[in-house]
C-alpha cells in the first residue's frame, strides 16, 4: 500500500520549575508551579547521578506521576436540560468539597442564555453546595454544549458539561395504518436546500392531497455511510395518486412545505403504487426541500397582534387571509383598516395593497383559526424597520425566539424607549431592557415608542446573536394560583403599561400580586419582584378608571390610589414607578371616631397618644387623620 499508518503525534513536555533536598536514603521533590498550570497534566522524574558509597554512580531512576490536586469537584460530569422553546427549565448540579479547609469557588463559562443561582460562593470542609442552572425562555431551537467551569481557590478549573436541547413545534404528523387497505415504501435521503439531512430529530411525511400519509425520521445506514428515510405510505384507493413530501428541520423548528424528488439527478414525481418500492439503498430517492418556508400563526377569538415573517408569491390582504376570511371582523395597521363582508373586503388597507414584514397588524377573529402562508425567507437588508418619535406598530420577521436586547440590537436604543407586546412590556433604562416582556417571538407584532426625535431603521438579526447575558426580567410563574381572575387579553385591540411599586410604609412588598380593575372587570394581574416593582400591560379601548387591588397570603387589600385608562398610556417607569401604598386605606377607617392627637403606623397599628410628633423615628405615619412623612 501507498498509505502510511496513521502515526500518533509525540506529547509536547515542558520543564517544570522545582527543588529538591536529599537526606541520606531520601530525595523530597518540591513543585514550584501554579497548582492550576500542572493540574491533570503527568510529570516525568529522572534522577541521575546518585553515587553509592563507593562513589559509583547509579542507574537514572525513572518514574511518573498524575496530577489530581482538585480540592472541589461537580459530583456529576455531565448534565442534560430538554425543554420546548418559549419554556423555561432548570436542572441543579452538586459541588463536592473533598479537602479538610474551607473553600471559595466562582463559576465562569456561563452562555447567555443559562443563570446560575449562584455564580460564587464558599463550601465547607467535606461538605456540599448545591447550583441551579435555568435555561432561559428566550433561547432559540437548537441543541447547545456548553461547558461550565468550577474554579477553586488554588486556580483549578473543573469542568461540568450541559446539554441542553430546545424543541420547537413539531408539527403533529401521523397515520394510523389500520386504517387504510394499501401501501407502498419509499427509500430516500432528505436534504435541506441540498444539505443531507443527518439529525434523526428531523421529520419527513407524505402527503396525498393534505392528508398526511406516511411519517419517517432519518436513520444512519453504517453499511452506506449515510442518513436514509425508509417510509411507509398508506391509501384506500388503488389508483394512482401523486404524493408529496414535507420536511421539519428540528434544529431550527423551520417547516419546509416544498420538496423536490429526483432518482439519479432527475427530478420525478412519485405516484402511489400498492405494494410498489421507489427507491433503494444503492439508488435512493432524494427528496430536497426547497427554499420556501411556512408560517403558522394560531389566531384566537378576539383581538391579536401579528406579523409575517415570510414572503408569499402574492401577499395582498385577499390572499394572505383567503382561507380564513370568513372568521375575520377587521384587521387593521397604525393607519388603516379592512373588514370582510359579504364575500369582499372594504376599507382602507386594499386587497390590492401588500401586506408589510414590518409591520404589526391587529386580527379580530370571531373564532379560533390557523393562518397558514407559505414564501420565502425575509431578506433583512430589503425589509428594514423604520420608527419615529411617539409609538410604532411593528413586526417581527425573525425566523427564531430572540431577547428583547438580542433582536433589538441593531436600533441602539436610547434611554425610555418602550416596547410592549399584547401581554408584556419592557423598558430601555440606559443600560438594559427591563420589564416583562423578556422574548421577540415570530408571528408576533409589537409596538414601540421611539424616545430618538431622529427617524432610526434597524433589522432583526437572521439569527440569534447569544453573545450578551439575557436581562433579568421578572416572569410570571405558569403554576402560581392568582387570587384575581384576568380577563383574555385578547378582549381589547390596545393597551396601557405601568411599572408599580408596592410599599407598605417604607418598605417595598415582594411577591405580592397586584389586580387593575375597571369597575368589577379585572384587566391584568402581576407578581411584585424582590424589589416589590411589578410590570402591567393593561389591556383596553376606551377611558375608563382604574383601581387597585393587593393580595398577599389570602387577604385581600383596596389601594386607594385610581388611574384614568387611556390607550397606549404609560404609568410610571422602571427607574420611577407608579407607588402603590398598602395599608392607608385600613388605618383611615380604624381611625374614625378617635380624638385628635391620635398617631398611627401605616400598618394600622396605635402609637402612644402622648408622644409629640417630634419624637417619632423617621417613616410615614398617619397623624391626625393626615398620612405624614417623619425625616
Amino acid at each position: 500500500s501507498d498509505e502510511a499508518p496513521a502515526m500518533r503525534q509525540k506529547p509536547t513536555e515542558t520543564n517544570v520549575s522545582f527543588t529538591f533536598v536529599a537526606s541520606n536514603e531520601k530525595i523530597v521533590i518540591n513543585i514550584d508551579e501554579d497548582p492550576a498550570t500542572i493540574e491533570g497534566c503527568t510529570l516525568n522524574f529522572t534522577v541521575r547521578d546518585v553515587r553509592d558509597e563507593n562513589g559509583n554512580y547509579s542507574v537514572p531512576a525513572v518514574w511518573s506521576a498524575f496530577v489530581n490536586r482538585k480540592e472541589l469537584a461537580w459530583d456529576e460530569d455531565e448534565l442534560t436540560i430538554k425543554q420546548e422553546v418559549k419554556d423555561e427549565s432548570s436542572v441543579t448540579a452538586t459541588i463536592v468539597n473533598k479537602s479538610g479547609t474551607q473553600q471559595m469557588w466562582s463559576l465562569s463559562g456561563l452562555p447567555s442564555w443559562l443563570t446560575a443561582s449562584s455564580e460564587y460562593g464558599t463550601t465547607n470542609p467535606l461538605a456540599q453546595s448545591k447550583v441551579t442552572f435555568t435555561v432561559s425562555p428566550a433561547t432559540p431551537i437548537g441543541k447547545y454544549q456548553e461547558t461550565i467551569y468550577l474554579k477553586s481557590n488554588n486556580g483549578i478549573e473543573t469542568p461540568l458539561t450541559l446539554n441542553v436541547t430546545v424543541t420547537g413545534d413539531v408539527p403533529e404528523w401521523s397515520v394510523n395504518y389500520n386504517d387504510y387497505e394499501f401501501s407502498m415504501n419509499v427509500i430516500a435521503r432528505a436534504e435541506i436546500l441540498n444539505i443531507p439531512v443527518d439529525d434523526e430529530d428531523d421529520i419527513v411525511a407524505a402527503f396525498i392531497g393534505e392528508e398526511c400519509r406516511g411519517v419517517a425520521h432519518p436513520a444512519y445506514s453504517a453499511r452506506y455511510d449515510s442518513y436514509y428515510v425508509t417510509m411507509d405510505i398508506y391509501a384506500n384507493d388503488a389508483s394512482k395518486k401523486d404524493v408529496t413530501f414535507r420536511i421539519y428541520d428540528a434544529s431550527t423548528g423551520t417547516l419546509y412545505p416544498e420538496v423536490k424528488a429526483t432518482l439519479s439527478n432527475v427530478e420525478e414525481t412519485i405516484s402511489f403504487e400498492p405494494l410498489a418500492l421507489k427507491g433503494s439503498y444503492a439508488t435512493p430517492y432524494v427528496l430536497n426541500a426547497l427554499d420556501k418556508m411556512e408560517q403558522s400563526i394560531n389566531l384566537k377569538a378576539g383581538w391579536n397582534w401579528i406579523s409575517l415573517n415570510v414572503v408569499a408569491d402574492d401577499m395582498t390582504l385577499g390572499s394572505v387571509f383567503e382561507k380564513i376570511a370568513d372568521d375575520v371582523v377587521i384587521i387593521k395597521d397604525q393607519q388603516s383598516y379592512a373588514q370582510y363582508e359579504e364575500g369582499e373586503w372594504d376599507g382602507d388597507l386594499f386587497e390590492d395593497e401588500d401586506l408589510s414584514n414590518a409591520t404589526m397588524y391587529a386580527v379580530k377573529m370571531n373564532a379560533d383559526r390557523q393562518l397558514r402562508l407559505v414564501g420565502t425567507r425575509v431578506d433583512n437588508s430589503s425589509k428594514p424597520i423604520t420608527v419615529s418619535y411617539g409609538w410604532n406598530w411593528i413586526g417581527y420577521y425573525g425566523r427564531q425566539v430572540a431577547s428583547v436586547t438580542d433582536a433589538m440590537a441593531d436600533i441602539s436604543p436610547v434611554t425610555g424607549d418602550i416596547l410592549k407586546g399584547q401581554n408584556g412590556v419592557t423598558y430601555y433604562d440606559g443600560y438594559e431592557w427591563a420589564g416583562s416582556l423578556i422574548m421577540m417571538e415570530p408571528g408576533v407584532g409589537y409596538v414601540m415608542k421611539s424616545e430618538s426625535a431622529a427617524d432610526r431603521s434597524f433589522g432583526y438579526p437572521a439569527a440569534s446573536l447569544a453573545q450578551n447575558r439575557a436581562p433579568k426580567n421578572s416572569k410570571s410563574d405558569t403554576s402560581y394560583q392568582y387570587a384575581f381572575n384576568a380577563i383574555d387579553f385578547r378582549a381589547y385591540s390596545s393597551n396601557a403599561v405601568m411599572t408599580a411599586k408596592v410599599m407598605n410604609g417604607n418598605v417595598p412588598m415582594a411577591n405580592v400580586e397586584i389586580g387593575v380593575f375597571s369597575g368589577d372587570e379585572c384587566r391584568t394581574v402581576a407578581i411584585t419582584n424582590a424589589e416589590g416593582i411589578a410590570y402591567l400591560t393593561i389591556p383596553g379601548d376606551d377611558v375608563t378608571e382604574l383601581s387597585f387591588k393587593v393580595a398577599q397570603n389570602g387577604v385581600i387589600t383596596d389601594i386607594t390610589d385610581k388611574v384614568v385608562y387611556e390607550n397606549n398610556a404609560i404609568f410610571g417607569s422602571p427607574k420611577n414607578p407608579y407607588i402603590l401604598m398598602m395599608g392607608t386605606t385600613g388605618v383611615m377607617d380604624i381611625m374614625n371616631g378617635e380624638s385628635e392627637g391620635s398617631i398611627y403606623d401605616l400598618q394600622g397599628r396605635k402609637i402612644d397618644d402622648t408622644l409629640n410628633p417630634s419624637g417619632l423615628n423617621k417613616g410615614i405615619f398617619i397623624i391626625n387623620g393626615q398620612k405624614k412623612a417623619i425625616r
